[in-house]
């Protein structure tokens, strides 16, 4: 009782020393640049160029549309990017038009405008791998929401530390689609969540060797024995990975008022973002009976 009464006697102190006209400043910080590129071997270079802000500070991230963006393929320069705004281009606004990363090479990008600090990252893009085979078993669910199929994955994953991305598309060939997040069977995956409506990975479980990942999932209620399914798998790179690590952390706490802030970890020399790549394989099959 004597502690509670001197602790309500310090708050009631210190509550009196605060003037309700004092005004305590921030320091200020500068905008850095804020960078989003991430390399598909199949297709070409594009990405977005913001300016960051603080948590307190107001309004959306700022495009920067007068930036100067290069890509250089292991040491050289093979494309500037250039910003093309659009509506069809949705939030990635530069875009390049002849280079496709290609695994095992090393790619840089340096991006600079005023009156910013140029910022620049570099990453190895990873190698491609074939999916060997890819099956479907469905069985009755338990109830009309859960899984009511069991999905089979194999690959030889090569013999050095690999970061994967999974994901299922089914399409019913008339412009009806459902992207499904399969859920990892193994119990040793059950800190793999969903990022966004993928599944991401690591092969700390079978580096170097042919495996069968096993997954559940529900196929949608709509699609029939003669729609068809396909898996996504990306081989990610390690920059990628640990920035889709970050986000889906973020994601998991972020209706928790008690849990601990997430750094979202990035690759960027003197400013924020992330400059990564993955090489995607896909496989098709009917989803049968």
């Amino acid at each position: 009782m004597l502690a509670r009464l001197f602790l309500s006697l310090f708050v009631v102190l210190a509550l009196c020393r605060c003037n309700s006209g004092d005004i305590v400043e921030l320091p200020t910080v500068e905008p850095r640049l804020t960078i989003g590129f991430v390399g598909e071997n199949d297709r070409p270079w594009k990405g977005y160029v913001t300016t960051s802000k603080t948590v307190l500070g107001p309004g959306q991230f700022e495009s920067v549309v007068n930036a100067s963006v290069r890509i250089f393929e292991d040491g050289n320069l093979v494309e500037t990017l250039t910003y093309m705004p659009g509506s069809d281009l949705g939030s990635l606004p530069y875009r390049g038009q002849v280079i496709r990363p290609q695994p095992g090479h090393q790619y840089r990008i340096e991006v600079s405008a005023s009156p910013y600090h140029p910022v620049t990252a570099s990453y190895q893009h990873p190698e491609h791998l074939d999916i060997e085979s890819f099956e479907i078993d469905r069985f009755v669910p338990v109830s009309t929401d859960a899984p009511n199929a069991e999905f089979k994955i194999t690959f030889t994953d090569p013999s050095v530390e690999n970061f994967y991305e999974l994901f299922l598309v089914f399409d019913d060939g008339n412009f009806t689609y459902q992207i499904v997040v399969p859920e990892l069977v193994d119990p040793a995956y059950k800190e793999h969540k969903q990022v966004f409506a993928t599944t991401i990975f690591n092969d700390i479980l079978f580096n170097g060797t042919r495996t069968t990942l096993l997954l559940k999932g529900r196929i949608p209620e709509w699609a029939g024995v003669n729609d068809s399914c396909v898996v996504h798998l990306r081989n990610l790179s390690p920059e990628y990975y640990e920035y889709l690590r970050g986000i889906n952390l973020q994601r998991i706490g972020a209706d928790d008022p008690f849990a601990q802030p997430v750094f979202i970890k990035g690759n960027v020399t003197s400013g924020h973002g992330v400059f990564g790549g993955y090489s995607q394989s896909r496989k098709e099959i009917v989803i049968g009976n």
